[in-house]
């Protein structure tokens, strides 16, 4: 129970003694006394001071009492306050207190006293009595003063108190509880807006009371607030009625001592939660929830005002905060100190706003920002859209200095002319995303949904989607539709960021480097979980694009879906990193979980570009997670999977553990279908034993090398390269599988001299010969299998490479179907697919192409073979020999 004293003085605290008078505890005269000091005669003097119990429980008369306390008392005006001292030998004295507060004895002899203090009736009945107090007087020490402590006597006694409202309060109930005793617990019939609390027989003791007033006791029975409510304190004494309540201690209580709620009591009184509604009334409205106001200015102002006085301060904390209601759609005529609709700062400290119902919103109607946080204040937000703020940062939301956390509801059609359409974050301050969306804002240069300068941004679900980015600069410094970090931290173990979109509309020719999320400053990025998806561009980094930033992706974080569509006529640029453009000293991304998949970079065939990640001076290591079906369309140079960069000293691309690249889309392989590419002279390092099956990635260079030049494209000690090197595959320069990488991680290209020695090969040469005798049989045997066959030569134009690739396929008997491809420096000049008969078709006069790609079947070309070369193509190669520079490969 909660004691509050008026004056507490401690002197040495004795054992307590028996007592021989009679007194309100009833104890023993004691057996074997001391002997009294006979020898002194002279007296002594002992004054002091004794205090009522629970100094707010006390009478006026006695104590003074102050405003903050709201108590009931019984009369006590008629009671007879006495000190008795006991000396040691059973001697007693006793004085009275005329003024019920203060003491004084002058006629005590030299000894050891005992002290005690009680307030009785006129009948002798113990209401009240000290502690008892050990004193010692003497010679030395002729006077003395000591403070006694009041507590009720054992015993019973009654409560008979009367609570009242006046009609125009708006109250029409009242019910009461007590934490320290259920059985002062009520809520009766309440006519005439007044209650009596009357119980008989309570332990004498001060009892806490709540009591809480309500519209109606239908509005109680739904769980609804009540409009008006306060704690008093009652104290019960022996043998007595309390009845009576402190004079001028609260608002409710007048200077008769009269408790009546008033209907200015109820308007002055805010209750922790404060109403608007659409519905509501600023004139008649009081902030409760069957009056709300109409206004979140009126709400505002008053919560402003409550809270500056220090009203329910000592209740309001993180935990337990100030809470706006807000019902249907509330839109802002004034904004609260020229800032914002709602401004909350240290004054308030803490705030939840609070959706009553579907549909809660607060419209700014482009005033300005719609909610404003400064002073270190803690504010959420749940079911509640927040929508048409504008302002140069931060259209929905600026957070100056302190918290903000979005637990549901949505932030929309938010403006913000420089950045941070949905959501501005300020150096040192924190967002916290665990609900709702984030949707539709505009930001002109930086961060559509969300703008974070040195701040702090933790996701763990929710949705952060189709927000714009209207007038992006040319200098490269803008972009992050959905989100734009400037240092700081943010971490997402859930949630979504996708469709944050800049490629259909009007400005084709806008440039955006950051579609989902876009890092700079150092930003700390950590994610775990949740999604970046769908997101696409015009630009550079469709789902991530960063310049500095640190990255660790982990668990089940997934990359997906990115697009870059640079494709447009009026639109001409390299396309790179749908998934993730890495880029920057310093920067740094660590996959250790996790996945990137279905990224899209789509440019013109002139232009370059790579899908999954881009590194360009930037670390990237991989030792666990999957990239897969990442795809360039269009394009030059291209890497499906990952692209490291073409500048010197450009960073690197490490790899281990269970990572996993495989190659391929949808089980398409080639260049740009979720390969590795490298610039020439750049390589992937092994840095730990590969554990994810074979091939664990598939490299494009850049050039590939002719035969006898080396080209490194792994590296790592020796040990590593040799246990690994065959987890890699390369992608076929043309067709086939012409490349390998050597256990010291060179490219090798496979020559004429590989298969000299192989029977197999030696086998197939032969039944490869074109001739009469390649019979039904014969062709049986080739199915599906594919002959490759090049040649490289000088022209004109410099050194030229010409493939050809056939495949059959019985049909069945002598019927047969031909795939047959001709390619020049990498460019198809010639196919033939098409159905044939062996008795119609005379392989053995082989098949003749001009230098334009014209193929002429059945020619008679001069012998047994496969291509020849007119014009400025000196060699042919046949199938009966190896031509020079020229070879068979069967897959």
């Amino acid at each position: 129970m909660k004691r509050r004293f008026l004056t507490f003085i401690s002197l040495t605290v004795a054992t307590l003694l028996p007592l021989l008078a009679p007194s309100c505890s009833g104890l023993a005269t004691p057996s074997a006394p001391d002997a009294p000091e006979s020898s002194d005669s002279q007296r002594y003097t002992l004054s002091g001071s004794f205090t009522m119990p629970n100094s707010d429980a006390a009478p006026a008369e006695v104590t003074n009492a102050t405003p903050s306390a709201r108590n009931a008392v019984p009369d006590m005006s008629s009671l007879i306050y006495t000190v008795e001292a006991v000396r040691s030998d059973g001697h007693t004295e006793t004085t009275t207190s005329e003024d019920h507060s203060t003491y004084t004895f002058t006629n005590l002899t030299a000894g050891s006293w005992q002290i005690t203090a009680y307030a009785k009736t006129s009948i002798g009945t113990c209401v009240m009595q000290s502690e008892t107090k050990s004193v010692t007087l003497s010679k030395s020490k002729p006077d003395a003063n000591t403070s006694l402590v009041m507590e009720p006597a054992s015993g019973s006694g009654d409560i008979n108190l009367t609570i009242t409202w006046d009609s125009n309060s708006g109250i029409g109930y009242c019910k009461w509880s007590s934490s320290d005793y259920s059985a002062l617990t009520g809520s009766p019939a309440n006519p005439n807006g007044s209650v009596t609390i009357d119980l008989r027989g309570l332990s004498a003791r001060t009892y806490s009371l709540n009591l809480s007033f309500y519209s109606s006791k239908e509005n109680e029975e739904a769980g609804l607030p009540p409009v008006y409510k306060c704690m008093e304190y009652i104290t019960v004494y022996p043998d007595l009625t309390t009845n009576k309540w402190t004079a001028r201690t609260a608002s409710h209580i007048d200077a008769s001592g009269n408790f009546k709620v008033t209907s200015s009591c109820v308007e002055t009184f805010v209750y922790r939660q404060i109403y608007v509604s659409s519905s509501g009334n600023d004139t008649s409205g009081n902030g409760t929830i069957e009056k709300p106001f109409a206004t979140i200015e009126k709400a505002m102002t008053r919560l402003t005002e409550v809270a500056t006085k220090g009203i329910r301060s000592g209740e309001i904390s993180a935990a337990n905060p100030w809470e706006l209601h807000v019902s249907g759609t509330i839109t802002a005529t004034e904004l609260s100190n020229e800032e914002a609709v709602i401004y909350v700062d240290a004054n308030i400290a803490h705030l939840a706003i609070i959706g009553e119902g579907s549909g809660a919103t607060i419209d700014a109607d482009d005033l300005g920002t719609i909610l404003y946080i400064g002073g270190d204040a803690n504010v959420s937000m749940e079911n509640v859209t927040l929508k048409n703020g504008n302002s140069s940062k931060g259209g929905g939301v600026y957070i100056d200095a302190g918290k903000f956390t979005m637990e549901s509801g949505t932030i929309t059609s938010n403006t913000a002319t420089d950045s941070g359409g949905g959501v501005y974050v300020a150096t040192g301050s924190e967002f916290v995303m665990n609900g709702g969306t984030i949707s539709s804002n505009t930001a002109t240069y930086k961060g559509g949904g969300i703008y974070s300068n040195q701040g702090s941004l933790t996701i763990s679900n929710g949705t952060i989607t189709s927000n714009i980015i209207s007038s992006p600069r040319g200098s490269g410094d803008d972009g992050g539709i959905g989100i734009y970090t400037d240092g700081g931290s943010l971490t997402m173990t859930g949630g979504e960021i996708s469709a944050n979109n800049k490629t259909n509309n009007a400005q084709t020719a806008s440039y955006i480097r950051g579609g989902g999320i876009r890092l700079a400053g150092g930003t700390q990025f950590q994610m775990s979980g949740g999604k970046i998806t769908n997101n696409q561009i015009r630009g550079l980094g469709a789902n991530i694009f960063t310049q500095s930033a640190q990255i660790e992706l982990s668990g089940t974080a997934e990359i997906s879906y990115g697009k870059i569509d640079n494709s447009d006529v009026s639109f001409n640029a390299d396309a790179h990193g749908a998934a993730i453009w890495l880029e920057g000293s310093g920067t740094s991304l660590t996959m250790t979980g996790g996945e990137i998949f279905g990224n899209i970079a789509k440019t013109k065939d002139t232009k370059n570009a790579s899908a999954g990640i881009y590194v360009n001076f930037a670390t990237f290591t991989m030792t666990g997670g999957r990239i897969y079906n990442n795809e360039v369309q269009g394009g030059n140079n291209k890497g499906g999977a990952f692209r490291l960069g073409g500048d010197t000293n450009n960073g690197a691309i490490k790899i281990s553990g269970s990572a996993s690249i495989p190659g391929g889309v949808n089980g398409v392989t080639g260049a740009g279908k979720n390969d590795v590419y490298l610039h020439d002279g750049k390589t992937i390092t092994i840095t730990d034993a590969l554990t994810a099956s074979a091939p664990v990635a598939t490299i494009t260079p850049e050039i590939y090398p002719a035969i006898g030049v080396t080209k490194q494209v792994l590296s790592g000690t020796p040990a590593q390269l040799s246990a690994n090197y065959e987890k890699f595959a390369v992608t076929p320069q043309i067709v086939g599988s012409e490349w390998s990488i050597t256990s010291g991680g060179i490219l090798n290209k496979i020559t004429a001299a590989d298969f000299t020695t192989a029977s197999s090969i030696e086998a197939y040469y032969d039944s490869m010969t074109m001739d009469d005798s390649f019979s039904a049989s014969s062709l049986a045997s080739m199915e599906d299998k594919t002959l490759l066959a090049w040649m490289d030569y000088n022209d004109t134009d410099g050194e030229t490479t010409i493939y050809a690739a056939i495949t059959f396929s019985q049909i069945s008997g002598t019927r047969f179907h031909m795939t047959f491809n001709v390619y020049k420096d990498g460019t198809s000049i010639a196919n033939i697919d098409d159905d044939y008969d062996l008795n119609d078709f005379d392989l053995d006069d082989g098949v003749y192409i001009t230098p334009d790609g014209d193929i002429y079947e059945g020619e008679d070309v001069g012998g047994e073979g496969i291509i020849y070369i007119e014009g400025d193509a000196p060699y042919a190669v046949y199938s009966g020999f190896y031509g020079e520079n020229g070879y068979y490969l069967i897959e």
